[in-house]
Order: C-alpha cells, then sequence, then structure tokens
C-alpha cells in the first residue's frame, strides 16, 4: 500500500511539473529609436522631428520629446 502512495504520489509530482512548465517569453528591449530633424533651431520658429521605434516582441513603444 506504502509503495502504491509513493508511486502516485511521484506521478502527481512529475505531472504538475510537466504541465506547469510552460515556455517563458524572453522580453526583449526595444530597438534603438531613429529620430531625424534639425541641430539647431532658431527661438519661436517650428521645428519638425521624427522618430520611429519598434519592438522585438511586437510590444507597444513610445518615443517622448523633452
Amino acid at each position: 500500500m506504502e509503495r502504491k502512495a509513493t508511486i502516485i504520489l511521484l506521478v502527481a509530482a512529475v505531472a504538475f511539473i510537466v504541465g506547469g512548465c510552460k515556455r517563458e517569453r524572453i522580453n526583449l528591449p526595444p530597438n534603438a529609436p531613429v529620430v531625424s530633424g534639425p541641430d539647431s533651431a532658431q527661438v519661436m520658429k517650428n521645428v519638425t522631428f521624427r522618430a520611429s521605434a519598434t519592438d522585438p516582441n511586437g510590444d507597444n513603444v513610445a518615443i517622448r520629446f523633452d
């Protein structure tokens, strides 16, 4: 009887471990943004910058200018 209980416990433990081992997705950082625009500007003049970036995992990427 004790041997059956041990076997059942081992089978349950293996099933739990195998069932619970989902492959984790590695979260990679976004690629460096590509920014284009002037290096300098006159005071009180409008300036346009463009920026784009991608994420290898397909996550959303936000770019903020300060």
